[in-house]
């Protein structure tokens, strides 16, 4: 958390309002620093446990969220299962939770935690293959490599449409109204 929120906002020495919301909705809406260059979403992270600073940046992003209708990110932990936390305060907040991804759910093989992320609502990002192999971490591994280890493995060409075409369209398409 940088300084100036550690001290400004509620709950803080300083006290006031939550400023790291504006600041997320004008990074969307106007540009970083200044730049014109606009974020395209919102992330942040929960490592192994939630701390009121990370609880505090969480539900800052969900009311940018709100405001914006931008997707949202979540670096989590999977062996701390930080991504049910992470779905649990953005639902508070009022986020659809259709709209984010919980990273790093690759990093387990509980099929439970799991299926119990994906029947709250949200995608899984199955990134980080090949990292624990340092020679296989570049962007042709998953063509490569891991591909065709799910097709042996028996999933089907139209499985692997639906994750790599069908859900990210899905994702990244405008809601309709």
């Amino acid at each position: 958390m940088p300084d100036y929120f550690r001290y400004h906002g509620p709950g803080t020495l300083l006290g006031g309002p939550e400023s790291m919301t504006d600041l997320f909705v004008r990074e969307l809406t106007e540009g970083i620093a200044g730049t014109g260059i606009k974020a395209a979403f919102l992330k942040c992270a929960i490592e192994d446990e939630l701390t009121p600073g990370v609880e505090r940046v969480m539900r800052a992003l969900a009311q940018a969220h709100l405001r914006t209708g931008a997707l949202i990110t979540v670096h989590t932990s999977a062996h701390a299962q930080t991504g049910l936390t992470a779905q649990e305060i953005l639902r508070s907040e009022g986020v659809d939770l259709g709209a984010v991804v919980i990273g790093h759910s690759r990093d387990t093989a509980d099929p439970d935690y799991l299926h119990r992320l994906i029947d709250n609502g949200s995608y899984l990002g199955m990134d980080r293959f090949g990292e624990q192999i340092a020679p296989n971490w570049h962007y042709t591994h998953l063509h490569d490599h891991v591909l065709p280890a799910l097709l042996q493995a028996g999933v089907t060409q139209a499985q692997l449409g639906t994750m790599l075409v069908d859900d990210p369209r899905r994702y990244f398409s405008p809601a309709k109204s």
